[in-house]
């Protein structure tokens, strides 16, 4: 699949490691920074998303957001890293309906209240992302809320999550890969 990031605002946690290990299948556990362990919510747009071979005119738009957290395991190699993602949503019927054909693992159909000015933005299996460049900047975070991961005190009790930093890409030419 081929598209463009035409925006991928990634908000970033500090969550305490045994609440973040609790959320994880083995062989997984908590990539580990500062002692702290990193989850987050990455919202993305991604325009002109079609397979490599159909000219991006034809592609279409989505929003997105993905539940993650910064994960590690050992392999033959020696230590690998990754993102687990415990949830994918997505405003695009297609997405979800193709069953994880598209992007693998599934995704649950939601809607997205993007309110976005060229400054502001408010409320808002293994793939490989590849991009030609990776350009960010750091995001200004007003308020965010997510009722399925870090808004849910079962999951996260009061005190073990705290907003760490916000990034924001734009306009990125990428191809997605599963593996």
């Amino acid at each position: 699949m081929s598209s463009v990031i035409e925006r991928r605002l990634l908000v970033n946690y500090r969550v305490d490691p045994t609440v973040a290990a609790s959320l994880l299948p083995t062989p997984l556990r908590p990539q580990l920074v500062n002692g702290w362990a990193v989850a987050g919510i990455c919202l993305i747009r991604l325009g002109r998303l079609r397979p490599g071979w159909i000219p991006g005119w034809a592609g279409m738009r989505t929003e997105n957001a993905a539940h993650r957290v910064a994960v590690e395991w050992d392999a033959m190699g020696g230590r690998q890293s990754g993102v687990y993602i415990p949830r994918r949503d997505s405003n695009s019927a297609v997405t979800v309906l193709a069953g994880g054909r598209l992007f693998p693992g599934e995704h649950h159909r939601a809607y997205f209240d993007v309110r976005e000015t060229p400054r502001d933005l408010r409320r808002l299996d293994g793939l490989e992302l590849r991009a030609d460049r990776w350009v960010v900047e750091p995001a200004e975070v007003i308020s965010v809320r997510s009722s399925f991961f870090f808004d849910d005190a079962w999951l996260f009790p009061a005190g073990s999550a705290a907003i760490d930093c916000a990034l924001l890409m734009r306009d990125i030419p990428v191809t997605w890969n599963a593996l």
